[in-house]
């Protein structure tokens, strides 16, 4: 996504790694760890949610528990 958006000058090859080898066990996994947060933040992480601010919300404090656990968050990371 990073090289997408941002089309770095001087990019040639990228390589993946750490992929995800199973997205529905990836899906099932992250549904069980957000049961643990409070509800407004289980709604902000819907696949059907229409609020972004939420969304983002969400996701965040979903990110500061479970995944980038860097903060703030690097430039490069916000959209």
């Amino acid at each position: 996504e990073f090289e997408v958006r941002r089309r770095p000058v001087g990019l040639h090859h990228l390589v993946l790694t750490n992929s995800l080898a199973d997205m529905g066990m990836w899906n099932a996994s992250t549904g069980e760890l957000s049961k643990a947060f409070p509800e407004d933040a289980q709604k902000g992480l819907a696949v059907d949610v229409a609020d972004m601010e939420a969304y983002d919300k969400a996701l965040r404090m979903f990110h500061k528990k479970h995944g980038y656990l860097v903060d703030p968050w690097p430039e490069e990371l916000v959209y």
